[in-house]
């Protein structure tokens, strides 16, 4: 009997911590973790936040389709999923840093007050995507990052 209340307090303890765990970060906590004047430690939750929904778009959108694109398909369904993607898709020069991503975000996030109820994730794709978005130039299969 002791066991089954003890594993009783132990499910409860758990299932509470992994709802916790599972949050979705609002674009106003992003905005106050990425302000010039956060501390190092909100400084490095945002950085780490953008880099992680970046890092996660760039696999699963820009590249999912591709990796799991058939070889059998002919070259019109392989551009016209490039096109989609594309349209979808953030090419972020290479010399880009990530001081200058933050600085896209939070300036995205303090022009928009109507767009702070939204998801921290949706906002700072919409923001990088509006700045960097990718170039297909007519003959080219994959996605390139526009010339400056």
């Amino acid at each position: 009997m002791n066991r089954m209340r003890i594993s009783a307090v132990l499910v409860s303890a758990l299932v509470g911590l992994a709802s916790q765990a599972v949050h979705a970060k609002s674009s106003s906590e992003l905005q106050r973790e990425c302000a010039t004047d956060a501390s190092a430690l909100d400084r490095f939750a945002c950085l780490s936040f953008i880099s992680g929904v970046l890092a996660g778009y760039d696999l699963g959108v820009t590249r999912g389709a591709l990796f799991f694109l058939p070889e059998k398909y002919d070259s019109k369904v392989q551009k016209a999923i490039i096109r989609v993607n594309t349209k979808l898709g953030i090419c972020v020069p290479a010399d880009v840093t990530n001081g200058q991503i933050v600085q896209i975000v939070t300036k995205f996030l303090d022009d928009r007050p109507d767009q702070l109820h939204r998801l921290a994730s949706v906002n700072v794709t919409n923001a990088v995507q509006g700045v960097f978005p990718c170039a297909v130039t007519p003959n080219s299969a994959a996605p390139t990052t526009p010339a400056p």
